[in-house]
C-alpha cells in the first residue's frame, strides 16, 4: 500500500532468477576448486603452492552462492530445488579454502 503512494518499488521482492544466480555462483566456485585440485595433482602437488592464492576467489564465489541462494529461499521463490542445490554445492565448495587458509595460519 505504501510503494502505491509513494511510487517506490518494494526492494523486498525476491526475483526468480536469484536462485539461478545462486547456483552458477556456487557451481563456479565448485570448478575452480576441482581445476585447483587437478593442476594440483597433474603436477604432482608442486602446483599446490598456488592454493592459497586460488582458494579466496573460491571462498568468493561459493559465499556469494550461499548468500544468494539463502535470499532466494528466504523470499519464498518458485525455485526452491535450485536454491537448495546452490546451498549445498556452496557450503560444499567453501570448506576446503576456509580449511587451508586455517591450516596456514596455525602454522
Amino acid at each position: 500500500m505504501a510503494a502505491a503512494r509513494t511510487g517506490v518499488a518494494a526492494t523486498s521482492r525476491t526475483s526468480p532468477r536469484s536462485a539461478a544466480w545462486a547456483l552458477a555462483s556456487s557451481l563456479l566456485g565448485a570448478l575452480l576448486l576441482a581445476l585447483m585440485l587437478a593442476y594440483g595433482l597433474g603436477t604432482e602437488g608442486a602446483g599446490l603452492v598456488l592454493a592459497p592464492f586460488v582458494a579466496l576467489p573460491v571462498l568468493m564465489f561459493a559465499l556469494i552462492g550461499v548468500v544468494l541462494a539463502a535470499v532466494a529461499l528466504a523470499g519464498r521463490t518458485p525455485r526452491r530445488k535450485p536454491a537448495l542445490a546452490a546451498l549445498v554445492i556452496g557450503i560444499a565448495a567453501a570448506v576446503p579454502p576456509v580449511w587451508l587458509w586455517v591450516w596456514l595460519l596455525a602454522g
